[in-house]
C-alpha cells in the first residue's frame, strides 16, 4: 500500500467537528496540489505538529481535501 505525505507550513484549526483549516505560510504549486488530490482522495491521518507541544497532534480520518481562495479544507467524512 502507497503512502503519500503532504507536508504544509501554515496555520491550523481544528473545529469542533473535526475540520482542519491550513492557512498555508508559502503558496503550495497547482501541479503538486492537484497530484496529491487525484492520488489521495481519502486521508486516513493527519499529523499536527506545533511549537507548543512536544508530542505530534495525530488525527484519525477518514478526511477529504478541498482548496479554496488558497486555504486548505480537510472534511470529516
Amino acid at each position: 500500500m502507497d503512502d503519500w505525505q503532504l507536508n504544509v507550513e501554515g496555520h491550523v484549526s481544528v473545529r469542533i467537528d473535526k475540520t482542519i483549516v491550513i492557512e498555508p505560510i508559502r503558496q503550495m504549486t497547482e501541479d503538486s496540489l492537484k497530484r496529491f488530490i487525484r492520488y489521495q482522495t481519502l486521508i486516513q491521518k493527519v499529523i499536527i505538529n506545533t511549537k507548543e507541544t512536544m508530542a505530534p497532534i495525530e488525527l484519525f480520518g477518514p478526511y477529504q481535501l478541498k482548496r479554496s481562495f488558497g486555504i486548505l479544507v480537510l472534511k470529516r467524512i
